[in-house]
Formats: structure tokens, sequence, C-alpha cells
């Protein structure tokens, strides 16, 4: 894949004079903030499947929730091949449900509540897994985030390129102040962030499945980390 590198510099100038280490001569010294922005592909996938019953008993709640959950993991297994260790339980509840329409509360039955979080590497499947789960009724489906797993590379990347543009910053200041950088006097590390921009992408076709129902358009976006960094530059 090939790299696009967005720059955001949010620079301010302060210059100082204070005693230098040796305290032979003032020491001017300029901040700059710099951050830098990579560019990267998702690998990744994940959305949640829930369900919930409400029931006269806590068994035959948790029962129909069971239900709904048994029968959207058997679609992932047996119809788009999910392996069950990418399956994780986020969710399982049973407490009373009340009625408040009255103005009092009003003990009327259990309600069970389920979650599984589901992760897959198969982006080429996730509109039609998605449009197949959304078919069940009674089960409800979260929005599809999708991320990469491992960052490591781009976010040293992201760090590397705000030090440098940081140091340009610093030079260009120095320049016209007609003075030069001459080290650095403190480095403060920013937060890193991993941000979705979306944009157009293409259908993805409920049909292949051979089931009957309308396909959804999905948009897997673009995704960056970005690394900020504030730098102190000592200046003669």
């Amino acid at each position: 894949m090939v790299k696009f590198v967005s720059v955001i510099l949010l620079s301010s100038l302060l210059l100082v004079s204070c005693q230098s280490y040796s305290a032979a001569s003032d020491v001017a010294t300029v901040s700059v903030t710099s951050s830098a922005s990579v560019m990267i592909e998702a690998d990744t996938a994940s959305f949640t499947i829930s369900a919930e019953s409400v029931r006269k008993s806590s068994e035959e709640a948790r029962k129909d929730s069971s239900r709904l959950i048994n029968r959207a993991v058997d679609i992932l297994v047996s119809e788009f091949g999910v392996d069950k260790n990418n399956l994780t339980t986020s969710q399982m509840t049973n407490s009373p449900y009340y009625d408040w329409e009255s103005g009092r509360r009003e003990l009327v039955g259990q309600i069970a509540r389920q979650s599984v979080e589901v992760t897959i590497s198969s982006l080429d499947r996730v509109g039609l897994m998605y449009d197949r789960l959304s078919a069940v009724d009674g089960l409800s489906v979260s929005s599809i985030n999708f991320f990469k797993k491992d960052t490591a590379k781009d976010m040293s990347e992201a760090r590397k390129l705000a030090v440098s543009e940081a140091r340009k910053k610093a030079e260009d200041y120095a320049e016209g102040l007609g003075l030069q950088v001459v080290g650095v006097v403190s480095i403060t590390d920013g937060s890193v962030s991993n941000v979705a921009r979306f944009n157009s992408g293409a259908m993805l076709e409920a049909k292949a499945t051979g089931i009957s129902y309308d396909s959804s358009e999905y948009y897997r976006g673009d995704l960056s980390v970005t690394d900020t960094v504030s730098i102190v530059f000592s200046l003669k």
C-alpha cells in the first residue's frame, strides 16, 4: 500500500533568556509543537451482536436471548466460516423488568441480555455478514468498526515525521532571527490517535449468499495514526 502522509503543524514561538548550564552566556530557546499523520489501511473489522428478551421468569428470558445469539453464531460459523475464537461474549445479564406507565414501579417479569463481539479479517465479507445477521428478527447488530491490528511501525513513522517537521519549523524561526538551532532542551510526547475518515466505497453485494434480502452499502473509509510532539530547541 502506498502511504500518504498528512502533516499538521501547530507551532508556537517562545524566545526567552536564561542562564546556560556553563553560566557563560544567555541561551535563547524556541518551543515548537508539531503533529504528523500517516495514512494506514484497515485489516480487521469488528461489530457486536446483541439479543434481549423479557419473559415472566429468568429462565425463560435467558433461553430466549440465548436462542437468538446461538442462531447468530451458527450463521457466522456455518455460512461464513468464522472461527469461534474470534467471538467474545461481552455482556450477559439477567435482571428484573419493571413497568412505570402507571406511575408506580410494577414488576412484570425478567429481562435477559446477551452480547457477543465479532472480530474478522475477511473484510470483503463484512457486508454480507452484516446483512445476513440483520435479517434475523430480534437480533441487534452494532455499527462496523474498521481498524488495523498492528500500528507500531506506522506510529513510529508518524513520530519521526513530527520531530522532523518540528525541527524544520524551529530552523525557520531561527533563520528569521539570524540564529541557528544548536541543540534540544526538552521533548514532550503528545497523544497518539487513530482517526477514521469516511469516503465512498464499493457496494457489498448480499446476493452472493443466495439469500433473498436487500443489500446495504458500506464505507470502509480511510484510517490514520497521528503523533504530536513538543520540543524546546536552543538557539545561538
